[in-house]
């Protein structure tokens, strides 16, 4: 999957889980701006 478009699930997916965490982060491939991403990594 392109960056760009794995960067917007992730965001929707972040602001899902936020009211229900301590701390959310993405990481992965995401965090270090790989142009194809596999899988997408939350923390």
């Amino acid at each position: 999957m392109e960056l760009e478009k794995a960067k917007v699930i992730a965001d929707t997916v972040v602001k899902a889980l936020e009211p229900y965490c301590e701390r959310i982060m993405v990481a992965g491939s995401i965090r270090r701006q790989k142009p194809t991403v596999r899988d997408i990594d939350l923390v």
